[in-house]
């Protein structure tokens, strides 16, 4: 049987996918939406041949580990488990995400290429991790720290503005039995921060503090195999373009000086695609982050490089 399909595991929200998939012949694509993994699928795995097979209920088209090409792993396992029994949700969402970790485990003992494997991008997604594995590689980083103690925050912070980040990721905080919810975007520490952690008027935990640069600009720069686009980011926005979005442009930049070390961060985690963030500053470029996966394709709104469609491409290639 001829191995030419591409497998997506994703969820119904992703619209990048949406797009992708658009580029894709629908006798090739399956798609696995794993926030309804549990009511739509059924999934059929052999262990002992790593074989497998997975059906979707509604339109009954089914896809088998021999004849599938390329995973694309585009989302973790996000389960809606709202039909579940209160008391076997947490048991039933670990045992799908098990299942597909199964089908994956399969997929490595062939010739499948698996883009995004979960197994890297985990250890990829550590904030900590990045830092120290750009600067290896040769990237330039930001002043930083991971700290408990008041007494280190306030010698880091002398003489300099400076930045809270969580060290974990930017994830939702939602405060029990109400319907308020946080998201944990970089802060700058204002003076009046300052004062109250250093006269314990605040709870002080654990905080990952950076010094805050100076930019003149900054990039977003996607990898894909071996292409790479980068995209200069300008406009009116004091800290994180992410939410002003409507107040800046992209401009895409064909040769980018530090190509290379995309590439080396990148194989260093025995990966193939990731979106960098980079500050640039009167001080040179400083490397902010890789996400993995990341979202790229509002950064050419005109479709001028045709990003959807290379990206398919790049799925359909050996």
């Amino acid at each position: 049987m001829e191995k030419n399909k591409i497998l997506i595991i994703s969820n119904t929200s992703d619209y990048e996918v949406d797009e992708i998939e658009n580029n894709l012949a629908k006798e090739v694509c399956f798609r696995i939406n794993t926030d309804t993994l549990n009511i739509e699928y059924n999934i059929y795995i052999d262990l002992e041949d790593f074989e497998f097979r997975v059906t979707n209920k509604n339109t009954n088209i089914s896809i088998s580990s021999e004849e599938i090409k390329t995973i694309w792993w585009s989302r973790d396992v996000n389960m809606d488990s709202s039909e579940v029994e209160e008391h076997l949700k947490t048991f039933l969402i670990q045992e799908y995400s098990a299942s597909l970790y199964a089908l994956l485990a399969c997929a490595e003992n062939s010739s499948i290429k698996i883009v995004s494997n979960p197994n890297f991008t985990r250890q990829a997604a550590d904030k900590a991790k990045q830092q120290i594995q750009a600067k290896k590689v040769g990237f330039q980083i930001p002043k930083q720290i991971i700290t408990n103690t008041v007494e280190s925050f306030e010698r880091f912070a002398k003489d300099k503005t400076i930045l809270f980040k969580s060290i974990y990721g930017s994830d939702y905080i939602v405060k029990e039995n109400t319907e308020n919810a946080y998201f944990t975007y970089p802060t700058t520490i204002t003076q009046e921060m300052y004062e109250w952690i250093i006269n314990d008027e605040i709870d002080f935990h654990i905080y990952h503090f950076q010094e805050k640069l100076d930019f003149i600009f900054e990039y977003r720069v996607v990898v894909f195999g071996d292409q790479l686009y980068a995209f200069k980011i300008e406009g009116d926005y004091t800290l994180d373009w992410r939410r002003s979005e409507d107040k800046i442009k992209f401009t895409y930049i064909k040769n980018f000086e530090f190509s290379h070390l995309c590439f080396d961060y990148l194989a260093s985690f025995n990966l193939d695609f990731g979106s960098f963030d980079f500050i640039q500053t009167e001080k040179g470029l400083y490397f902010i982050e890789c996400n993995n996966p990341g979202y790229f394709l509002f950064l050419d709104k005109s479709n001028k490089l045709n990003l959807a469609e290379k990206f398919a491409a790049f799925l359909k290639q050996e």
